[in-house]
């Protein structure tokens, strides 16, 4: 499909889906006022996308047996193009009245945030030998709602380890994504999916963005941030700790100082000041000044990577946090020119056409998560 081509003719629907199958539609939700449609997705939150839209009459109706869940599905018809943009649940639906008419502004919310309003009341406990998978997918059965798992890792947890009952049902599952080495998220279809994480660098590309491409769909005006200027000069780190000795209380420590190399751009003597990445730790073992080193230059060299960001409005493109795209910038700083490997960090779409307003994030800074 070539997306630079814009005539096309793109239709928006929101249809009520069953809570209990999302396999079934219950009706089309009529009345929406198209303009003030808002869908977000974000790659480092908890909750992956959200919401909102308002609708004008009585289309949206909270006193029936039950509250139907929200999809947003985008069509081009002369294309045969159909995609699920999200399936929500309402969480507020608060009305107004403006000119005799009845306005509904609904709050959607992604199913993994429907998994952090729940609390189990009882501790879970994993033995040693027990298996991530199985464990989620209980907890996910146990939520009542829809997943699917055959994309994660499986791990064999090694030591006990416990769910507690002071945590959501969501801070669970990303215990439990957090031992396998998965990545939690949900498609458009209201899927709760766990599966193996790929760090965004070696990703490939599922498209290219030209800002100077004469039939391109980016808006002028592009924004680009970077934290060249604040990366640290060195990295310090303390670990403390008390033994008895002589039947007193004596305090250690360990201290450990990494630096950049001569030269370097955060060096002192290209910057003319000293940025510090200090870190004090609860914990070192092995308990040795060379243990202490290494983390510390660890700790400097992720400090050190480049951290660079674009922001840039288009028209309706397939992407969604998590995707990975190919950004070319043909001016500006001669340092950021170039063909640039970029993930999708967050996406706005607003309005009848989903105008589309993309942060993108690039995957040589590393991956926060």
């Amino acid at each position: 499909m070539d997306w630079k081509d814009l005539n096309r003719t793109g239709v928006l629907h929101a249809y009520l889906v069953s809570p209990n199958n999302l396999d079934v539609i219950e009706g089309e939700l009529l009345g929406i006022d198209w303009s003030t449609l808002k869908l977000t997705a974000a790659y480092y939150s908890d909750t992956r996308t959200s919401g909102s839209l308002s609708v004008v009459g009585d289309g949206w109706n909270h006193d029936e047996p039950h509250t139907p869940f929200v999809r947003i599905v985008y069509e081009i018809p002369e294309w045969n193009y159909v995609r699920e943009l999200g399936t929500y649940i309402v969480r507020t639906d608060p009305q107004r009245i403006q000119q005799g008419a009845g306005i509904t502004d609904l709050e959607l919310q992604s199913m993994l945030y429907a998994l952090s309003l729940e609390f189990p009341e009882r501790r879970k406990a994993l033995a040693p030998g027990s298996l991530v998978k199985t464990a989620m997918k209980s907890e996910l059965n146990d939520a009542g709602l829809a997943f699917e798992i055959s994309g994660a890792n499986e791990y064999q947890i090694t030591t006990l380890s416990v769910l507690e009952n002071n945590q959501s049902r969501l801070a669970r599952m990303f215990v439990l994504t957090g031992l396998s080495d998965n990545r939690l998220d949900v498609d458009g279809h209201g899927v709760i999916r766990p599966a193996a994480y790929v760090l965004p660098d070696n990703k490939t590309p599922t498209c290219r963005i030209e800002l100077d491409d004469p039939r391109g769909i980016v808006k002028d005006g592009i924004k680009r941030t970077s934290d060249y200027l604040q990366q640290p000069s060195d990295a310090v780190v303390v670990y403390k700790w008390t033994e008895t000795e002589n039947g007193e209380s004596v305090e250690h420590e360990i201290t450990a100082h990494a630096t950049v190399r001569p030269g370097d751009h955060a060096s002192v003597d290209a910057r003319g000041y000293r940025v510090t990445d200090f870190q004090s730790l609860n914990d070192l073992s092995p308990r040795t000044a060379q243990r202490a080193y290494n983390i510390a230059a660890e700790n400097l060299k992720k400090a050190s990577n480049t951290r660079t960001e674009w922001e840039i409005s288009t028209k309706y493109m397939p992407l969604w946090e998590g995707d990975v795209v190919e950004l070319v910038v043909p001016y500006g700083d001669r340092q950021y020119r170039g063909i640039r490997k970029c993930l999708v960090k967050n996406i706005e779409l607003s309005g009848e056409f989903l105008d589309m307003n993309l942060t993108l994030k690039e995957t040589s800074g590393g991956d926060e998560e």
